[in-house]
């Protein structure tokens, strides 16, 4: 059975989703997240080494997987937006999302036949 990874965390999990000036983003814990399945545009060529969860094959770590842009250098603009940009719908203009300020360690919750639940837990919001 496929892997499930939630990956709210990934580009748009620590995200801030934004559609009016009054709109305040509560962040969600980084301690929420459980797997590393993003390779980072300065990774090595080793995917086990720098993840460790994929998409395909959850803890078993091996196959496909999201990475960000500049981990392909033969295609660089393919990948996740680089970490801690901010970026647009591309359907809609009223929506704004911050990715991480890293996709190092832990960014989803990994939830597979071995790991059967989990949580986001959300920050407290400012006052």
């Amino acid at each position: 059975m496929k892997s499930r990874l939630i990956l709210y965390g990934m580009a748009v999990a620590a995200a801030s989703i934004s559609q009016a000036a009054s709109y305040s983003p509560v962040p969600i814990q980084p301690s929420s997240y459980n797997a590393d399945a993003i390779v980072e545009s300065n990774a090595t060529p080793r995917l086990d080494v720098v993840t460790t969860a994929t998409v395909d094959n959850g803890t078993n770590n091996t196959a496909n997987t999201w990475f960000e842009q500049g981990y392909d250098t033969g295609n660089p603009g393919n990948g996740l937006p680089l970490a801690n940009t901010v970026f647009t719908a591309q359907d809609n203009a009223n929506y704004t999302f911050r990715t991480p300020p890293t996709y190092a360690g832990p960014n989803g919750i990994l939830i597979d036949t071995r790991v059967t639940n989990g949580m986001f837990s959300m920050a407290t919001p400012a006052a």
